[in-house]
């Protein structure tokens, strides 16, 4: 069955039609994650059988578990994605966009019994207990826009797949004398999670034709880290809640 030239025409040039309001944003906003304290378990262990072999189970006595309370701070992250964005109809738009996220945090663990004898906090024994940083490449692949005059909101899932990451969950003790490992602290902490998923809100307000200032956060329904090998409470309370504030810059509209 052969259609008519007019239709046929009309059928081809549609998705052009339609790909000319398309518009390209270039996102740029700061991050601070907040993550509710929790209580940590940490695992405490003196002298190892095999020197400078660092794990629980070469240890030469049994290993004392104790679970007690991390504080939690939130720190400076960013967020730098591309988006497209397609008219619907009326106020109503649709955008996809891709990028990279850092999430910044950290905790420091109180220990009421310590090889100091004392009680103290893990991060005096080192600097780096705590310090947590996650890369991601992240995709709101069905974001859902509403204008307002100047004013706009938008909602959607999102998705983060890990690419880097910086953490510890062991800390060591060395001899002053030998330097060999003497002992090590280990919180019951799995490896991170490779994908974490979970919802975005944002509010936007064109201060120019082609610059928004925007504000908004999203929060991951499932944990920053695996279930194997993690304390139940710390994986329950790792679900960030992020908020953000940045701008949004449109470069073009596509295939003009």
């Amino acid at each position: 069955m052969k259609l008519p030239i007019p239709i046929l025409i009309c059928m081809l040039s549609a998705p052009f039609a339609t790909a000319q309001k398309t518009a390209l944003k270039v996102n740029v906003s700061a991050n601070t994650s907040l993550l509710p304290d929790f209580r940590n378990e940490v695992v405490y262990v003196e002298r190892f059988v095999i020197p400078d072999l660092v794990r629980i189970d070469n240890a030469v006595s049994p290993p004392a578990v104790t679970q007690t309370a991390a504080t939690t701070n939130a720190r400076i992250g960013f967020n730098l994605e591309v988006e497209a964005v397609k008219p619907l109809n009326g106020h109503w738009k649709w955008s996809l966009a891709i990028g990279v996220m850092q999430l910044k945090y950290d905790y420091d663990t109180y220990m009421g019994q310590s090889a100091e004898n004392r009680p103290m906090y893990l991060s005096e024994l080192s600097k780096k207990h705590g310090d947590t940083r996650f890369t991601y490449v992240t995709a709101r692949p069905l974001n859902v826009t509403r204008s307002l005059g100047r004013f706009s909101v938008q909602a959607g899932p999102v998705f983060n797949y890990l690419i880097d990451k910086q953490f510890s969950n062991v800390i060591v003790r060395y001899d002053a004398s030998t330097g060999a490992a003497s002992g090590g602290t280990f919180e019951t902490k799995g490896d991170a999670r490779r994908l974490v998923w979970g919802g975005h809100f944002n509010m936007r307000f064109a201060v120019v034709k082609q610059l928004e200032m925007m504000v908004g956060a999203q929060y991951f329904f499932n944990s920053l880290y695996k279930k194997e090998g993690t304390y139940e409470e710390l994986r329950d309370k790792s679900k960030a809640l992020q908020l953000q504030a940045g701008v949004s810059y449109k470069v073009s509209s596509l295939f003009r």
